[in-house]
């Protein structure tokens, strides 16, 4: 997993610590801007894999307040701004 590839949704789930269908609502829901499908060769399945850019996905846990992995902030362009959180 590089920080220029789009990750997969088993990718996400790992370092989100959630279930890849948990990762595939969120896609489907569009709650990840910049998220997409891509066709799959396996007949059956196609429109079923997705890819999730890093930068969005980023973006998307930290409106929700989600943690950011450690490998996930490693991975992240060196010009990204994480927005440190609260604590109560």
């Amino acid at each position: 997993m590089n920080g220029l590839k789009p990750l997969t949704t088993g990718q996400v789930a790992k370092e989100c610590q959630v279930a890849p269908a948990t990762v595939a609502k969120w896609v489907d829901g569009g709650l990840i801007k910049g998220a997409y499908r891509i066709p799959s060769t396996v007949p059956g399945r196609e429109g079923r894999q997705r890819r999730i850019p890093l930068v969005p996905l980023l973006n998307f846990l930290q409106e929700y307040g989600m943690p950011i992995s450690d490998k996930l902030r490693r991975l992240a362009p060196s010009n990204y701004s994480f927005q440190e959180r609260e604590v109560a």
